[in-house]
């Protein structure tokens, strides 16, 4: 089967991303060490071979003994040599086993496209199994509250490179759930006493109608325990739905629905710990100010 010839050139990801979580039927440059041309045994001779380093994976394994993000090494050779011939494409099957239980097999059906003027290393997913899944943490499914459909629609755009759909689906989410973001980020405000002005701000941003608006109106004003990297995460989730909504294509967009799934992931984990870290806190102080009372002797009669 030969890849599409797309108009645009490819999007480039390295071979471990290409596994992990690139759709079938798109096409990727292939960047990174994992492929390097094999040297011509004559001085000379065009390059007609291409070895490459097959990588260990980060999947999902839903075996009984896992049930999390494992590490899949490849059932074969750690290396394949792949040869150039009419037209130039190789397909090849890959199997990949759970390397803590042994037991989870993922399947993967490749073409590969060289082009030795660019020197570029292009693949494409004729398909996989199990199907490429995206699995969340509940907590991030929970922050998204009532567009669980959504979010649900939006990931199996991913999952089949619809980018313009799964960015859609996800810019709805961020409108719709506005509100509920903020009032997480009341919360940890709340908790870790704020300025009476911060809250203020946050209040204030709820009462805007777009999701972009009511950013503007917090961008400086979030608690240093939620920043993502240094960020403001709303201002990324915000600068990514810029980018989106100028995106050109397909790939473009999906690159873009992912960067959004991710941060609102990292997102939802900073806000689980620190309303738990306060809780617990809260706890602990309560209990050393106010320990139990402890049974004493009866008085005597």
């Amino acid at each position: 089967m030969e890849p599409p010839n797309d108009q645009a050139k490819p999007p480039e990801t390295t071979l471990e991303e290409f596994f992990e979580s690139k759709p079938p039927n798109v096409s990727f440059i292939i960047t990174g060490e994992t492929f390097q041309p094999v040297t011509p045994k004559t001085e000379g001779s065009p390059i007609n071979e291409w070895r490459i380093y097959l990588p260990a994976i980060s999947l999902w394994c839903d075996s009984d003994e896992c049930k999390g993000f494992r590490t899949f090494d490849s059932a074969t050779d750690d290396e394949l040599t792949l040869q150039e011939g009419s037209p130039w494409f190789n397909d090849v099957i890959f199997v990949f086993y759970c390397r803590n239980c042994r037991e989870s097999e993922k399947k993967y059906a490749v073409s590969f496209r060289f082009k030795n003027a660019d020197k570029e290393l292009i693949a494409i997913k004729l398909g996989e199994h199990p199907p490429l899944s995206v699995h969340l943490p509940s907590r991030l499914r929970k922050l998204v509250g009532t567009d669980q459909d959504k979010f649900n629609k939006g990931l199996q755009s991913e999952a089949h490179g619809l980018g313009v759909g799964a960015f859609a689906y996800y810019r709805q989410i961020l409108e719709n759930q506005k509100d509920r973001l903020i009032d997480q980020i009341i919360k940890v405000a709340n908790l870790q006493n704020v300025s009476t002005e911060l809250s203020r701000d946050l209040e204030q941003a709820k009462r805007q109608n777009q999701f972009s608006t009511a950013v503007g109106e917090i961008k400086h004003v979030i608690p240093e325990i939620l920043l993502i990297d240094g960020h403001n995460p709303l201002t990324l989730l915000h600068k990514a739905l810029s980018e989106g909504l100028h995106a050109g294509n397909d790939a473009e967009c999906l690159e873009i629905a992912q960067n959004i799934r991710v941060i609102l992931s990292e997102f939802s984990e900073r806000l689980h710990t620190a309303l738990k870290d306060n809780r617990e806190l809260k706890t602990a102080i309560s209990r050393i100010l106010n320990p139990p009372k402890k049974a004493g002797k009866p008085p005597p009669e």
